[in-house]
């Protein structure tokens, strides 16, 4: 099936943690360990043990909550790296049906975990940063896919990902963001713009940066930013 490309580990395996750090040590047992799931809706183990991981409530589906079996999981490869090395960085996207916090679990070894935080664009994303910081989230990378669609139309998104930007930042140490945008739609431009210009200049307020987009159009500044 064309699905087995995005199939997932058995979590509650132990041989899949063994072979992990093999495969890691063999490599250098370098600092940063990248664990993160395949991309992709189905292949997600449905054996028992990994199936009570879980912390499904009554009524959920399968896919409403994932979280728990991953973090359980990274918390267990966490603690065997440690012993190899202390310093090693846990690397995953926390992302689809594991971005939701953690209902049970909580991360154990925070300061050697770095999480591809995925929020969706429509979400409150300030009470999602701040539940997983409640669990011990440190250290983030913001990967959204805000700019992914391709429309042709003026989204008025432009605020919402600068707040996004900058609510990282006040709960986490930002590494970098990775933003999967769709390029040469002329109704993005300000989009883009906004992220180019608060990545290079994060101090800068919203208004400022809307401000320095308007004036390129010269005398014209004023009624572009009407509009």
């Amino acid at each position: 099936p064309s699905w087995r490309k995005a199939a997932k580990l058995c979590l509650s395996n132990p041989a899949v943690i063994d072979q992990i750090i093999a495969d890691w040590k063999a490599a250098g047992a370098r600092k940063y360990l990248n664990v993160s799931p395949n991309d992709g809706t189905a292949g997600f183990c449905l054996c028992s043990k990994c199936m009570a991981l879980d912390t499904r409530k009554p009524g959920e589906t399968f896919y409403a909550h994932l979280t728990d079996r991953y973090l359980n999981f990274w918390n267990r490869v966490l603690k065997r790296a440690k012993e190899i090395n202390p310093d090693v960085m846990l690397v995953t996207y926390v992302y689809s049906y594991y971005r939701h916090p953690p209902r049970r679990e909580k991360i154990e070894y925070p300061d050697n975990m770095l999480c591809g935080l995925v929020p969706a664009l429509a979400e409150d994303s300030g009470a999602l940063f701040a539940a997983w910081k409640a669990v011990g989230m440190k250290h983030c990378f913001l990967r959204p896919n805000d700019t992914h669609p391709a429309s042709t139309l003026l989204r008025g998104m432009e605020k919402r990902i600068y707040d996004k930007f900058q609510s990282v930042r006040r709960n986490f140490k930002l590494y970098g963001v990775d933003y999967d945008g769709t390029l040469g739609v002329r109704s993005r431009d300000l989009e883009h713009y906004i992220i180019c210009r608060m990545i290079a200049d994060p101090e800068k307020s919203f208004d400022e940066l809307i401000d320095e987009y308007c004036s390129a159009f010269g005398e014209a500044k004023d009624v572009v930013k009407d509009f």
